[in-house]
């Protein structure tokens, strides 16, 4: 899990200003709301909460990286596609990296 200070909370979600970026899993949404990580995951993609919170732990520990190099500088939401719950980690992993590589 990632530290409470690296994720995003309830206010800083609701911003504004963003922009979208798809990958082969589902979207990432860039925020001005303040730096950190948040995961999204609704009951239509997942029906049973055992699966959206391991899907959860495994994005926020692919996204850990990102957040202690300084690579993600501002707010980051992700929200995975019903494709993403079925997706072993090596290639979740290798679809984030494609997205943060080279971009800030």
């Amino acid at each position: 899990m990632l530290k409470k200070n690296e994720r995003l909370g309830r206010l800083r979600l609701a911003s504004p200003k963003s922009s979208s970026v798809f990958f082969e899993y589902g979207s990432i949404r860039k925020s001005e709301g303040g730096k950190g990580v948040a995961v999204v995951i609704s009951k239509k993609t997942c029906n049973t909460a055992v699966k959206r919170n391991l899907l959860r732990r495994r994005l926020y520990s692919i996204l850990r990286p990102f957040i202690q190099d300084s690579t993600i500088s501002k707010g980051v939401i992700v929200y995975p596609n019903k494709k993403a719950v079925s997706a072993t980690f090596k290639s979740l992993e290798s679809s984030l990296h494609s997205v943060f590589k080279g971009k800030n």
